[in-house]
């Protein structure tokens, strides 16, 4: 066992280095009556999304299975906004990577988690929540294992 997988099992040793490979989430008001998502790793063109009660649900099935993680992020953020009495809104999300080749192999550098709490963090902004880096984290892991 080597690398992130190591540190999961007792005994093992795994080696840490610092990677100049990021996540990055940017999102924007949408006057539309849905929002898109756009992956520019995945996709070209965004894909657009509509809500049905607490479901996020994309425009393009093939879309949604590689969206799965931005997807399911969305979703348990929107049940926290919810819980909280604050009125949602549709956006336009757009995630960038460079946590994979040309090829769209992963470098096995942590791209979910970097994607979960990237799309947190940025709809925490987004809706002015401010939450702290720690709940951001929290919800980030909650949509993991709903994941699991």
């Amino acid at each position: 066992i080597a690398g992130e997988y190591a540190v999961t099992e007792p005994g093992y040793k795994s080696v840490l280095i610092a990677v100049d490979r990021f996540v990055t989430a940017s999102i924007e008001d949408s006057n539309a009556p849905q929002g898109t998502i756009h992956s520019k790793t995945l996709h070209h063109d965004p894909v657009t999304f509509q809500r049905r009660e607490d479901q996020i649900v994309v425009s393009d099935v093939h879309a949604a299975k590689q969206l799965k993680y931005v997807i399911t992020a969305i979703e348990v953020f929107e049940q926290y906004v919810r819980s909280n009495h604050i009125s949602l809104k549709h956006f336009n999300l757009t995630i960038d990577s460079n946590l994979d080749d040309a090829n769209g192999h992963k470098y096995g550098l942590g791209s979910s988690a970097a994607v979960l709490v990237s799309v947190v963090k940025v709809l925490n902004e987004f809706y002015e929540t401010h939450l702290s880096n720690l709940y951001i984290y929290k919800l980030a892991v909650i949509a993991n294992m709903k994941l699991q």
